[in-house]
């Protein structure tokens, strides 16, 4: 085990445990939270339906975001405490005990991935795709999941913590729905030429498919060149983003709490051309809320990796980390918005 899937591990257990509280609606989840008014409007509704011309139309909320530091600074001390328990990097030798000695370090320090500390100790150990595989498989509570998702995410730990992260969230009634959403996301995404499209209506397409916009742009545009460029970084960062959206809005009904807040708002408005006005504002509040979020929880990622060289030498890993972060951040930031217009709108 080395530094960087020290701090890996370490970010996705700080991630799991926010995603459990929010899927459980624990205290630690409540959502309205994360969203506070830095304004007079008593309400965000006020500002939102303020569309009496095309400036308010296109204003943004004025607002505080308490998103992007989920993780922050406990990564450092804990990194700190590692290396005084676990010096990195260390042998691999079972017969010193050492791997013993992971799984106690693992189970002390990562209170949600903590009672997975043997599957977990064995996938970051494992050194060949036979191994990695039967200890990603050991990390999995939903087995049907992991059936699933196995074909899309091969013997790739950057993938695999990520997803059993996600799996180890999810409530036990919701599960069996979750299997088969991830599953038809993640379809929608390889096969689609539309990709898989989220709460918004924006694409993830895969970049087979993006290579047929391309082709409608010359040669010798550098358009084309990033368009259909396919790497294992960017196939690594969509699976992870659509495994997590679909399970996120699976297990929080979110489709259809963003189709209930947008017709809410229309029905609320008395003539058609404020109807559209309100409606387009509400999309691009959703989606703004969403990249603020997002950006603010990588920087975070990024900050709290600072100084672990590992990861600028592993893309993957950085990779992983960065698309699961924001992703949760997104997801968190989405639901928050919605949660607090229905709080405006009187439930």
């Amino acid at each position: 085990m080395s530094r960087h899937m020290a701090v890996f591990a370490m970010i996705h257990d700080q991630f799991g445990t926010r995603l459990k509280d929010i899927f459980g609606d624990t205290a630690g989840g409540d959502l309205s939270q994360f969203i506070g008014l830095n304004s007079t409007d008593r309400r965000l509704l006020d500002q939102l339906e303020r569309v009496n011309n095309e400036q308010q139309v296109n204003e943004p909320p004025n607002v505080m975001l308490f998103i992007g530091d989920i993780i922050g600074a406990p990564i450092s001390p804990l990194l700190q405490s590692f290396e005084t328990q676990l010096p990195f990097p260390f042998p691999l030798f079972p017969q010193l005990g050492v791997l013993q000695k992971l799984r106690n370090v693992l189970q002390q320090h990562l209170p949600f991935l903590g009672p997975r500390a043997a599957a977990l100790s064995d996938l970051i150990t494992a050194r060949d795709p036979n191994s990695i595989k039967n200890a990603g498989q050991q990390l999995f509570s939903n087995v049907s999941l992991w059936d699933k998702l196995k074909p899309f995410i091969g013997a790739d730990p950057g993938a695999i913590i990520p997803l059993a992260t996600i799996d180890s969230a999810v409530p036990v009634n919701k599960q069996a729905n979750v299997v088969v959403d991830t599953e038809r996301a993640l379809r929608d995404y390889f096969f689609k030429k539309t990709g898989y499209e989220t709460v918004d209506g924006a694409s993830v397409v895969a970049p087979i498919h993006l290579s047929d916009v391309a082709d409608t742009v010359t040669e010798a545009s550098p358009l084309k060149n990033m368009l259909s460029q396919a790497t294992a970084e960017r196939y690594l960062r969509d699976t992870i983003r659509v495994a997590l959206e679909s399970t996120y809005d699976s297990v929080r009904d979110l489709r259809d709490g963003y189709k209930d807040i947008k017709t809410k708002l229309k029905n609320r408005q008395p003539d058609n051309q404020k109807k559209v006005a309100v409606e387009q504002k509400f999309i691009n509040w959703f989606r703004g809320f969403s990249s603020t979020a997002e950006s603010a929880s990588m920087r975070a990622v990024e900050v709290a990796t600072q100084g672990v060289s590992e990861f600028q030498t592993n893309p993957l890993i950085a990779a992983a980390a960065g698309s699961f972060a924001g992703t949760v951040a997104r997801k968190v930031a989405q639901d928050s918005f919605l949660k607090v217009l229905r709080n405006d709108l009187g439930g």
